[in-house]
């Protein structure tokens, strides 16, 4: 999320490997084509330079902010709907991100796009959250002035603090060593506390919007509240429908003080009085809190369309892309015990149970020698989660039986770096003709815990595909993609 407070900082300082101001943007809807595709260059090639920045930049957000000069100190606010490409910034940024996998190694996948209005007027504003990584160009660059041949790192640090050019090979090196210190750090680091943990329902906003073609969001919306001094935490979308009344989707943190939040909303006729309203939460992890947070949500708010953020998803967007689980029924079961490190030793199916039950742990890889019972295990972990809820949603992908599909896909000009592409092999592999899921749609599953994917024997994919399988981009994209709000 994209805040006034953090744009406002970066309009107080200097343009700098991290920070880049642009007047105007690159390009009308009268540029001609040729001229167009070098604009697109020149765009992605900022972009790129700000993943890299320069030495001593890592762990630092980076900023692309248009609408302000530099020069004048003075925001020159933009008129969106005057170029076509940025009327549907959705549509734009997912445009956007496809040219850039093409164009580069570890491209942001996290990249930020909004408009954010500042006393009036309003900047088109691009956040890259701090890369862990190097961005490498694997394709040719044409920009306005220069071509950029393949494998080339750009950086901003030039004669001026900010200018693009060529990392030296000793520069190079520095920053590789950095981003991976910096990713180190990251592993380490304790999770934030939940009190100060920032939450959205936009991507399921979105994606609602996505099945009811006939919803948009009104303008002016939505309106984000994060004032934590005073407990006031929400989200608040209108969408409107022609010869219809609008619909108002409200997310309330689970720490938000609801009286305050309330009189809020209230005070600055968020909310038109007998609107539809419906109010999306985070599930608690005390399972003695779900009714009650529920029903004080229904009372204070007045409206029985309360849901736990997840519910909502399952119900609404994706039950139907989830395939049926056939529980596996091991026989004669034989109880392994897991490695953890050090001399500490456990069952190793408990091991799997408490870090199903963890939070803010996206990941689990099992590993051992060949025939020792991996899978036989999954399998067993696998039953145990479906019998304590048979909603829950389970994939079980066996990378044996769709590698040929992986290598089809990755002579496609595609390398195969996101968990997507193996759900996408499985569902050719079984000549499934149903409606799967959306990459979008998966991705809130997995975030909202309602799917649990298996990749069993990845060891293959790896041996079989060689550098056609990003390993790397591919761990990555679990915490950067399907793991946001989690």
């Amino acid at each position: 999320m994209i805040t006034v407070d953090e744009i406002y900082s970066c309009l107080q300082q200097e343009e700098s490997p991290v920070i880049e101001f642009k007047r105007d943007w690159y390009w009308s809807d009268s540029t001609p084509s040729q001229e167009l595709a070098r604009q697109w260059g020149e765009l992605q090639k900022d972009l790129i330079s700000l993943c890299n920045a320069y030495i001593g930049y890592c762990g630092v957000n980076r900023y692309l902010i248009v609408g302000f000069s530099e020069t004048e100190r003075k925001i020159h606010s933009l008129d969106l709907s005057a170029i076509k490409k940025l009327k549907d910034l959705k549509t734009f940024k997912k445009e956007l991100i496809v040219k850039l996998e093409k164009l580069v190694k570890n491209p942001p996948l996290n990249l930020e796009i909004e408009t954010v209005l500042i006393e009036g007027q309003t900047l088109l504003v691009f956040k890259i959250p701090s890369p862990t990584s190097i961005t490498e160009l694997k394709n040719e660059l044409q920009t306005k002035t220069i071509t950029i041949m393949s494998g080339i790192i750009i950086v901003r640090k030039g004669q001026d603090a900010d200018s693009v050019r060529a990392a030296s090979p000793e520069e190079t090196s520095e920053l590789i060593a950095q981003f991976s210190s910096y990713k180190d750090a990251l592993a380490k680091q304790k999770p934030k506390q939940d009190a100060k943990r920032d939450r959205s329902i936009k991507n399921t906003v979105d994606l609602y919007i996505d099945k009811n073609r006939s919803l948009s969001i009104d303008e002016g919306y939505p309106v984000i509240v994060k004032d934590w001094g005073e407990n006031i935490l929400f989200e608040v979308f209108k969408l409107k429908q022609q010869f219809s009344p609008p619909t108002y989707f409200l997310y309330i943190h689970e720490h938000a003080a609801q009286n305050k939040t309330y009189e809020y909303i209230q005070k600055n006729k968020l909310i038109e009085t007998n609107a539809t309203q419906i109010i999306l939460t985070e599930r608690p992890l005390d399972l003695k809190d779900l009714e009650r947070r529920k029903t004080n949500l229904k009372a204070r708010f007045k409206t029985d369309h309360v849901f736990f953020i997840d519910e909502f998803g399952y119900k609404n967007l994706y039950s139907e892309h989830m395939l049926e689980y056939r529980p596996y029924r091991v026989e004669n079961y034989v109880e392994g015990i897991a490695d953890i490190g050090g001399d500490d030793k456990k069952k190793a199916l408990d091991q799997l149970t408490d870090w199903y039950e963890s939070v803010s742990n996206p990941l689990m890889v099992i590993k051992g020698f060949g025939g020792i019972g991996k899978t036989t295990l999954v399998k067993q972990f696998l039953d145990s989660v479906y019998d304590a809820n048979e909603d829950a949603g389970i994939l079980f992908i066996d990378s044996n039986e769709i590698v040929d599909e992986l290598i089809k896909i990755a002579r496609s000009d595609h390398r195969i770096d996101d968990i997507y592409d193996f759900y996408l092999a499985q569902m050719k592999k079984r000549d499934f003709d149903g409606k799967g899921f959306s990459k979008e749609l998966l991705k809130l599953s997995v975030d909202n815990g309602n799917l649990l994917i298996v990749l069993d024997g990845i060891d293959e994919v790896i041996a079989k595909l060689g550098t056609g399988f990003d390993v790397s981009s591919f761990i990555s994209s679990i915490s950067t993609s399907y793991t946001t709000n989690l």
